[in-house]
């Protein structure tokens, strides 16, 4: 009768235990300690400033292994349709790459939360002519809810943001490393996209002939 009586309980607390409100809830802790230390890294970046350590790296590249990385964290919720759309032979620039990458991170979780209902996120890599120079350009596409335009201004001022559980320094750490590249950094709204991108100033070395291509074939970020 003992041993019955105990099987009982834990029969019963196994079934609590998960539960799906239960479940619900040790994922909110789980999201709640991901944006704790998505906080904390930020942070760390926010009072460490570094130079950047440049060498010759290719965009694409780097925003390939960003995507790659997303996904194998498993940060794009299934009704989020990620695409790529790159210039046929994208041009080699002077970069840290890693610095790069933390910016095109913080860009892409901004564009994945704001298309979280089902939207769609588009990264792009060209060449063009800014300011009369060739750069590369990079841009963060997403088609969710339209940004207002006071948020677009105060987008990259610290501790602005309206991502629930974040510190709102993500943005502004990624217009420092555009900054620190010699690049430039903004949000906008055009046909019906949210649109965040930066371009780099192009290293000589690494300019490709003509303006930037038309439109590639889009490449699902999963497949």
């Amino acid at each position: 009768e003992t041993v019955e009586g105990f099987q009982q309980p834990l029969s019963e607390l196994g079934a609590n235990l998960y539960s799906a409100e239960n479940i619900a809830l040790w994922r909110s802790c789980a999201a709640s300690a991901r944006a704790l230390l998505q906080f904390a890294a930020n942070l760390r970046h926010f009072v460490s400033e570094r130079p950047p350590k440049l060498v010759m790296c290719r965009m694409d590249k780097v925003v390939d292994e960003v995507i790659a990385a997303a996904v194998g964290r498993g940060a794009f919720p299934p009704e989020v349709k990620v695409e790529r759309d790159y210039e046929e032979e994208p041009p080699v620039n002077r970069g840290d790459a890693e610095q790069l990458k933390f910016a095109v991170w913080q860009l892409l979780m901004n564009a994945v939360q704001a298309a979280r209902d089902g939207g769609e996120v588009l990264a792009r890599v060209f060449s063009a002519d800014v300011d009369d120079a060739p750069a590369v350009v990079v841009e963060i596409m997403n088609t969710g809810a339209p940004i207002r335009e006071e948020d677009a201004r105060k987008a990259f001022e610290p501790f602005h943001g309206n991502t629930p559980g974040a510190a709102g320094l993500g943005l502004t750490l990624c217009r420092r490393v555009i900054a620190a590249h010699g690049g430039r950094i903004g949000i906008d709204r055009v046909e019906g996209w949210t649109r965040a991108g930066f371009f780099l100033p192009l290293d000589p070395r690494g300019r490709t002939a003509g303006r930037a291509a038309p439109p590639a074939g889009l490449k699902r970020a999963s497949g």
